[in-house]
């Protein structure tokens, strides 16, 4: 990540065929509104990223654990214009990198 503050989120999509599912959006928000670090208020509104032509992706974000109140989770969110493939609250962990599964 740009941070060393930062969890880099990342993940593969690929379709029912095998085949990478490219221009799928990925969205991460703050479901339980605004938050803060020790020295930062934190905007608890969507930041996106789209899937590339192999089906990866990337968001960097701040450590749960990092949030403040304690125990926050981020939303994400994974769709197409056909519909949504994936919601799921998460603990994005206090690591450089860390792949989404589920």
């Amino acid at each position: 990540p740009a941070s060393p503050s930062l969890c880099r989120l990342y993940g593969y999509l690929y379709g029912v065929n095998g085949l990478p599912v490219s221009a799928a959006s990925i969205v991460a928000s703050l479901p339980k509104g605004v938050m803060r670090t020790d020295q930062l208020v934190v905007s608890p509104f969507a930041v996106s990223t789209v899937t590339d032509a192999g089906g990866y992706f990337f968001l960097d974000l701040i450590p749960s654990d990092s949030l403040r109140p304690s125990g926050s989770t981020y939303e994400i969110s994974v769709s197409r214009n056909d519909g949504t493939i994936l919601r799921k609250r998460l603990t994005v962990p206090a690591q450089p990198n860390w792949r989404l599964t589920w």
